[in-house]
């Protein structure tokens, strides 16, 4: 399966906007390093929760990009 990208928002929704997928990763908005996306929470002020194995979630805008496969 190949990997593609969907958005924060799709993550956040699923069904088919988001598609299936076994695999997601986040690139940190920061410093750039892949993390795998453990789960997703509500947004706040426009940003997604995305929660991965640092202590806090990782805050995005709805259109940042989730890599899935």
């Amino acid at each position: 399966m190949a990997w593609r990208k969907i958005t924060a928002e799709q993550y956040l929704t699923g069904g088919d906007a988001g598609g299936d997928y076994d695999e997601a990763f986040i690139r940190h908005p920061e410093t750039g390093v892949r993390r795998e996306c453990w789960d997703v929470g509500g947004d706040a002020a426009g940003e997604i929760a995305i929660y991965t194995a640092l202590a806090e979630p990782i805050m995005v805008p709805r259109d940042y990009p989730i890599e899935v496969r």
